[in-house]
């Protein structure tokens, strides 16, 4: 069966239910009996299940891939970024357990001034956008391999980067992939003295 690659055709929000707005680390993520989206509201968070997004189509399909674009209060604030995947088991002896695996961490800079909001529309001005983007933990990939080599230790992963333009004019994005997990869980952390309420824009990138 030949599927098409889609994306989604809006932004929507990681956290639905306010911006994120504690400076105390990120949440502790163990296997647990409830799906993540039942979760209790955890510190920081404005409502239960924030942060979770469904990736899967009824266990059968998994988008292949979500777009993050960080958004804050704060002009050069920083935001930190845990991408967690949660799937069941299904092991027919009790309720199922969701297991949670740490995918990457991210540390977003927003801008300055430039790329923020736009009065009276869905993001006003004072939110300002991701637009330095560092990956400071998971796997280490590269885009590119050297022309005429074939290197095994080099990972290629073209659907799993970040795009940092810096600056203050255009905001950046974090193309991350899913590996099929049932639910994808963006865990947000602001730090530093400019500490802003945070969010994040996503969209869903394909199925397989």
């Amino acid at each position: 069966m030949q599927l098409e690659f889609v994306s989604g055709p809006f932004w929507q929000r990681t956290h639905p239910g306010g911006n994120y707005t504690a400076n105390k680390g990120y949440e502790t993520r163990v296997p647990q009996v409830l799906p993540p989206l039942l979760s209790t509201n955890t510190q920081g968070n404005q409502a239960a299940g924030d942060g979770v997004i469904e990736v899967g189509q009824g266990g059968s399909m998994s988008e292949t891939s979500i777009k993050l674009i960080p958004y804050g209060t704060a002009a050069s604030g920083v935001v930190g970024i845990q991408i967690v995947g949660w799937r069941p088991t299904n092991l027919q002896i009790g309720p199922a357990l969701w297991v949670p695996v740490l995918l990457a961490t991210y540390s977003v800079t927003l801008a300055a001034s430039g790329c923020i909001g736009v009065a009276g529309s869905d993001l006003g001005t004072s939110n300002f956008f991701g637009v330095t983007y560092t990956m400071t933990g998971g796997p280490l990939f590269t885009s590119t391999a050297s022309s005429g080599t074939l290197n095994p230790a080099v990972a290629v992963t073209p659907d799993w980067y970040h795009v940092s333009p810096g600056g203050t004019a255009q905001a950046g994005m974090i193309h991350q992939r899913t590996f099929g997990f049932r639910f994808i869980e963006v865990m947000l952390n602001t730090t530093g003295s400019n500490t802003p309420a945070a969010n994040c824009l996503y969209c869903k990138g394909g199925a397989i």
